[in-house]
């Protein structure tokens, strides 16, 4: 029987780049200080940014594609994964008051 373990590698920044566990390698890949890849032994996520940095896409395993939507306040409001919108209600003080999928 072998005994879970993980070793991690991180950039000059404290970033995480690397994962070694008994089920595989997970890395992390880095674009302007912002995540951009994650690969592991389920496939590979990537990310897609706007100028403000929050995340606009992201295609997952397979051909998931999920699209996010912010508010005035930079709060993500709804994400679109195919064709299952997701939509969070917020209070005049930004916090989620209700999640509707």
């Amino acid at each position: 029987m072998e005994i879970d373990h993980a070793f991690y590698s991180y950039d000059l920044a404290g970033r995480p780049l690397s994962r070694a566990t008994v089920g595989g390698i997970q890395t992390w890949a880095y674009f302007r200080d912002r995540l951009y890849t994650e690969r592991g032994p389920s496939g590979t996520i990537t990310w897609v940014y706007d100028v403000a940095s929050r995340r606009q896409q992201q295609y997952g395993l397979g051909t998931d594609i999920t699209t996010f939507s912010y508010g005035s306040a930079d709060q993500l409001i709804r994400y679109v994964t195919i064709d299952r919108p997701t939509t969070f209600t917020l209070d005049l003080n930004g916090s989620v008051t209700r999640i509707q999928s």
